[in-house]
């Protein structure tokens, strides 16, 4: 029976460290790079202090990447393509979480009765009509959320958008 490698040889520094101190790469027969991190960074460093070539290229390539053209349409191709290609793996999965899912979800449910009276009166209400969703009282972002200051009195609420509800959780709750 094999065992396991757990640490490799860098071909530049000739130390020994642990594989989780090469990068990954399935062009080599063990997955990793032959260079370690430190080692690669260090060369990359010099390369970009010492040429200008591969400066300009790698300036190049990030404004590149940072203009590509990331729309919905393509996120959903993607996952449809994923999902193709791991259906097995997928369906096992939430078979497997469904369960554990559902616990979960009662648990919160227990836990957090008076939250979810608050939120379900607050959707009911616009859906009706009988509220209005109104724009982010810190950006004026017309998205607005609605935030419970106190969930005893539902339809108390405090219009911020996404951004700022999760501020305003993670300083005060």
């Amino acid at each position: 029976m094999e065992q396991a490698i757990t640490t490799k040889t860098c071909t530049k520094c000739k130390q020994e460290r642990t594989l989780d101190e090469f990068y990954k790469s399935a062009r080599y027969k063990c997955g990793r790079v032959s260079i370690c991190r430190h080692c690669q960074s260090a060369r990359i460093r010099n390369l970009y202090k010492n040429s200008p070539e591969f400066k300009a290229v790698h300036r190049a390539r990030v404004a590149a990447y940072k203009k590509r053209p990331l729309t919905k349409e393509l996120l959903r191709v993607w996952r449809r393509e994923y999902y193709k290609a791991n259906q097995e793996q997928i369906i096992d999965s939430r078979r497997r979480n469904r369960q554990k899912h559902t616990e979960t979800v009662r648990r919160y449910a227990k836990q957090n009765k008076d939250k979810l009276r608050a939120r379900s009166l607050v959707n009911q209400r616009i859906n009706r009509g009988k509220l209005k969703r109104e724009p982010c009282i810190v950006c004026k972002n017309p998205k607005g959320e609605a935030h419970h200051p106190d969930h005893s009195k539902p339809l108390d609420v405090v219009w911020l958008c996404r951004k700022h509800h999760r501020a305003w959780e993670r300083v005060f709750c």
